[in-house]
This record gives structure tokens, C-alpha cells and sequence, in this order.
């Protein structure tokens, strides 16, 4: 027997097992003797633990008993205290990114302003030219007049 033959055969062989897997991959691995699963119990938004509990849900639908056990792991207050916690805390490095984003002059001129302002950073309007000319122009003109006024004897 050639290399190309055992080569078909065993395409064959398992073109032919994966042909029979769809049948045992499509029965319910939650569901023990016509009992419905946590899945089927949930409403949108939330996840029906063991316990008869339901918790917040944003992750698509699961059947995993290890995603169902370990967001009921803990207590529901807990979990909601967390995802508060998470919630600002996401909220804050947005806020951080949009001002960043802002200053690099990515989101526009009054954006740009209010985060100038927001954080007291100069780094906008220092991106300018005409800002770098006018505080050069400034700077020549007051060591000028500091200068004026030294050899004019303090007058």
C-alpha cells in the first residue's frame, strides 16, 4: 500500500468521523434527566446561580458550569460592590484617555481647551508655533525693559 493511499484512507476515516460528530456534539451537556438548565432559567441580563440567586450578566449567554459557579462564587452584594468598583474605575482611565487624546489634539480645539483647563497642562497650546513665538517675542521684551530700566538708573 502506497503513502497516497494510506493517506486517503485516512482522510476518509476522518472526514467520516467528523461527519457522525455533529449528532452527539448537538445534545444538551447541562441538562440531567429532562431537568432544564441554569442557562434556560436566566432572564437577559442576568445569570441564575445553584443557589436560586441571579446576578448581573454582560457576557453573552453560557452554559459552562465553571462561569456559571464562579461568578456565583461569591455573595450577590459583593459582586454588585465590584462591579461598581470596576465600573468607576473604567470610568476614570476613559475620563484619563479622552483628556490625553484631547491635549495630543486628537479630539479638537474646545475639547482641547476644557482639558487644558481640567488638568492645567500647557502641553496644547505649546504644540502651537505662534504660542513658542509669542512667549519668545514676550521674553525679549520684558529682558528688554528689565534691561531699560537698569541702565536708565531704576527710573
Amino acid at each position: 500500500m502506497g503513502v497516497r493511499q494510506v493517506q486517503s484512507t485516512m482522510f476518509t476515516a476522518i472526514a467520516l468521523a467528523v461527519a457522525a460528530m455533529p449528532a452527539v456534539a448537538q445534545q444538551p451537556a447541562d441538562t440531567m434527566g429532562g431537568l432544564t438548565g441554569l442557562l434556560e432559567q436566566s432572564e437577559a441580563g442576568k445569570l441564575r446561580c445553584p443557589d436560586g440567586s441571579t446576578r448581573p450578566w454582560k457576557g453573552e449567554p453560557t452554559k459552562n458550569t465553571l462561569v456559571i459557579n464562579m461568578a456565583c462564587a461569591v455573595p450577590a452584594e459583593e459582586a454588585e460592590r465590584r462591579a461598581e468598583a470596576a465600573a468607576k474605575a473604567v470610568a476614570a482611565k476613559n475620563l484619563e484617555a479622552e483628556q490625553r487624546a484631547a491635549l495630543r489634539g486628537d479630539a479638537g480645539v474646545v475639547a482641547a481647551l476644557k482639558a487644558s483647563i481640567a488638568t492645567g497642562s500647557l502641553d496644547y497650546l505649546l504644540s502651537f508655533r505662534i504660542v513658542w513665538f509669542v512667549l519668545v517675542v514676550g521674553g525679549i521684551g520684558l529682558i528688554g525693559a528689565i534691561l531699560g530700566r537698569l541702565i536708565r538708573g531704576g527710573r
